[in-house]
């Protein structure tokens, strides 16, 4: 991004008073990961799901295997 194109968004930043604007804006600046708080949530619930060994992983192979299986069957 241009320095000039920074600097009119620091104009604009700085002039506006829409609170709704703002909040978001500094949610953005928080957030560390980028991530929504709904997307948080999955990837917190998928997190603890796999340190408690309930997930269920297939390799490369495995689903690969499937899909040429499913294609043959759906012919």
């Amino acid at each position: 991004m241009s320095g000039e194109i920074k600097l009119d968004l620091i104009q604009w930043l700085i002039e506006t008073t829409d609170t709704e604007i703002l909040e978001k804006i500094q949610a953005i600046r928080s957030s560390s990961s980028g991530l929504t708080r709904e997307q948080k949530i999955v990837l917190d619930d998928r997190m603890r799901k796999y340190e408690r060994g309930l997930m269920k992983f297939s390799s490369w192979e495995d689903v690969k295997a499937r899909i040429v299986t499913k294609g043959k069957n759906a012919i």
